[in-house]
This record gives C-alpha cells, sequence and structure tokens, in this order.
C-alpha cells in the first residue's frame, strides 16, 4: 500500500507560503484553500494515519463531523491532509510516512536538493543545528529534529526511532550536545539519562580529551 497508493483515501499534502511569488494568483498553481501552494503530495489511508497517530484520527474525526469527509466521499477525491512546511519541513515527509506504514525510522528517505529546504526555523528547531553554521545539518542533528515532529504528531514509532538513532551516533565528540538537547523540554529525557550512562561509562577517556570543557 505505501508502495503502490492503491485504495489510498487520502493525502499529506506538504506546503509553504508563497505569497512572495508572482504565480501565487495563477489558476494553475494549484493554491489550496489555505492560501498555500502545495509542494509535496503523498497518497496515504485514513485508516492507517488514524490507527498510527491521535494527531491525524482527531483531525480525521473532525473533518468527519463537519461534513467534509461525506462531500469527498460523494466527489470521489482523496481527504487532503495540508501540513505547513514551516511546521512539518517536506524533506521529512517520506520518512514519516515510511516510518507510519513499516514501523522504522529511514534517514535515506530524507529528501535531499535545493527545493526542499533546510530544517532550520522549522519545529523543533536544534541548538546544535544553530551554532555550527552548515547549511546541511548532520544525520544526529536531523534525528533529532524528527523527534521533535514525531512528539507532535504523536507519532511514538518515529520518536522512538529517531531516540535510537540518537544513541547509534552518540559519541565522546557528539556528547555535550546531545546532553544539552536532551536537558531541554523538547528533547528525550530518555536520550538524556543514556547520555549521562554514557559519561560515566567513558569518563576515563573524556577526562583527557577537550570535551570535559564543554560539559
Amino acid at each position: 500500500l505505501l508502495e503502490t497508493g492503491d485504495y489510498a483515501d487520502a493525502a499529506l499534502v506538504f506546503t509553504s507560503d508563497s505569497s512572495g511569488h508572482s504565480d501565487y494568483h495563477r489558476p494553475d498553481s494549484a493554491s489550496s484553500e489555505y492560501g498555500f501552494r502545495p509542494k509535496l503530495e503523498l497518497p496515504c489511508h485514513k485508516a492507517i494515519l488514524s490507527a498510527r497517530s491521535p494527531f491525524f484520527r482527531n483531525l480525521i474525526q473532525r473533518r468527519t463531523r463537519s461534513g467534509e469527509d461525506h462531500t469527498e466521499r460523494a466527489l470521489h477525491i482523496p481527504t487532503r491532509i495540508v501540513l505547513d512546511e514551516s511546521v512539518i519541513p517536506k524533506r521529512y515527509a517520506r520518512v514519516l510516512l515510511h516510518a507510519v506504514y513499516l514501523d522504522t525510522v529511514d534517514l535515506s528517505l530524507i529528501l535531499r536538493g535545493s527545493g526542499c529546504g533546510t530544517s532550520a526555523g522549522s519545529l523543533g528547531e536544534v541548538e546544535a543545528l544553530t551554532h555550527t553554521g552548515r547549511v546541511r545539518p548532520s544525520p544526529l542533528e536531523e534525528a533529532m529534529e524528527l523527534y521533535q515532529i514525531g512528539r507532535f504528531l504523536e507519532l511514538d514509532i518515529v520518536s522512538q526511532g529517531c531516540e535510537d538513532v540518537i544513541l547509534e551516533w552518540l559519541t565522546i565528540e557528539s556528547l555535550p550536545g546531545v546532553l544539552r538537547w536532551g536537558s531541554q523540554p523538547h528533547g528525550s529525557a530518555w536520550v538524556h539519562r543514556q547520555a549521562k550512562h554514557f559519561l560515566r561509562e567513558e569518563f576515563t577517556q573524556i577526562a583527557q580529551s577537550s570535551v570535559l570543557h564543554q560539559l
């Protein structure tokens, strides 16, 4: 179902504010009722989204109660679930959908390229990213941001998968950033505890490195 989109009755639409574009009012620009122009649209299934995420379940139920769902069924068109790209970057779209359907977080599915934008300024902006000055975040930073997106969308499989990825990338060099992130309200308390355990286990090496002064 994920690969083919067969029987899809919904679509995740990732949009961005296009008020600054010259073709904003063009009839072929596919502007939606929210004043956004669709940037990426992925077919999916309402039953699966509802089963995996209370966020999507509540959203779909509200549309059903408002009568929008009946109209869409009568017209045989999929339910468009619009996500603002300034909150949920579209480059994570396939990672999120893959996790919903297959229970795995695969960072290799992150969309790359100039059209996908960076994660700066979006939900879950990672503190470490703001200090590196790099255009492209590291896999560790991407996992941190994706964790926060998973929390926002109430997709436990995404958040838990990202916690595992963060610990896989945990090294003496990355330890200070992971500890700072984990101690924040938007971070993972579980990752923070594991990082402190790593600190105790590797303290002999850490004490002999420059990382000690960053802790």
